[in-house]
């Protein structure tokens, strides 16, 4: 569940269609999700979660930057949340 909620805050951050507080909420969210999850970082074959955490903080520095620089901002944060996506992606049990 953990991972679908990631996921989904990682779609809003990157579509921005919703407001700054909406997203700042999602960039929360994908923290919070990150401190749930890292106890799975020991796990053989964990490195999808290494890939998440990478994305999340790319999508914090981006979202950062967007309040300087909006666009430059923008994409890191879009950079990010792409990211994070496919580690969620590659994070999900099989046959699930």
């Amino acid at each position: 569940m953990a991972l679908i909620v990631t996921g989904a805050a990682a779609i809003i951050i990157a579509t921005d269609l919703f407001s700054t507080g909406v997203r700042v909420g999602c960039l929360v969210v994908q923290v919070g999700m990150l401190v749930l999850t890292a106890g799975e970082r020991r796990r053989v074959g964990s490195g999808w979660w290494d890939l998440m955490a990478g994305g999340v903080a790319i999508s914090v520095v981006g979202a950062a930057l967007a309040q300087a620089a909006s666009t430059f901002g923008g994409i890191v944060a879009i950079a990010g949340a792409a990211l994070v996506l496919v580690g969620v992606t590659l994070g999900f049990p099989p046959g699930e």
